[in-house]
């Protein structure tokens, strides 16, 4: 178990890619964790996300923009 810091990108238990957009002080679940594929945030705790990155020539790109540059 790491420590996570915003802006990074983490997969979370329950299969959803996320972005880590702050933290709480308190509580058992300190990370807020903006979900990419619902329009939502969520809090986690560290042991229930791991670090994400994209794999080796996996095409990377915002739902709704996918003609955008990747």
């Amino acid at each position: 178990m790491g420590a996570f810091e915003a802006g990074q990108y983490v997969k979370t238990s329950d299969g959803f890619t996320g972005l880590i957009c702050g933290r709480d002080q308190e509580g058992s679940r300190p990370y807020r964790v903006a979900i990419c594929e619902h329009d939502e945030e969520r809090a986690f705790s560290a042991r229930e996300l791991t670090l994400w990155k994209p794999r080796p020539g996996e095409r990377v790109t915002e739902v709704g923009n996918e003609h955008s540059p990747i």
